[in-house]
């Protein structure tokens, strides 16, 4: 059975991409919770135009992100989190975590693929992040400290 997604679903598909789906996962799961549509003829009709949309509406959002770069060149983020005497963190920060922090902290909405993050961060200390949208780059540094218990 033949979808459009209707959103972006982690390691399965972009929105607006056609996807073969088994017809119990389409019913039970994807058409319930809205994140999916059938493929018809006339749905198929206007997908290009709506592909198109959001294409222009993403280059319109990551170049004023990539504009909104060169303030944030060299931007200090602190957060407390729990660790171990060592300094080992008992759960790593990943990109929901720091796009999180990058909203909270400097009122900038940053998409996770726009933050290259190699690994989990996984200790205390500063660690310099950096912020990738349409030719335009950034440094941030996160400085994890050890929450006070």
């Amino acid at each position: 059975m033949k979808v459009i997604l209707l959103n972006d679903i982690p390691k399965f598909g972009r929105k607006l991409e056609v996807k073969e789906v088994s017809g119990g996962y389409a019913r039970n799961y994807l058409l319930p919770k809205k994140l999916a549509e059938y493929a018809t003829d006339a749905t198929m009709k206007t997908l290009e135009a709506r592909q198109k949309k959001h294409e222009a509406h993403l280059t319109k959002k990551l170049e004023e992100l990539g504009a909104l770069f060169a303030s944030l060149n060299g931007k200090k983020i602190s957060v407390s989190v729990k660790a171990n005497e060592e300094g080992h963190l008992f759960a790593g920060i990943r990109n929901s975590e720091i796009r999180e922090l990058i909203l909270r902290e400097l009122k900038l909405d940053v998409p996770e693929d726009a933050i290259e993050l190699e690994k989990p961060i996984k200790e205390v200390g500063e660690h310099e992040i950096v912020l990738k949208a349409s030719g335009k780059e950034a440094t941030i540094v996160i400085d994890v400290q050890r929450a006070s218990e």
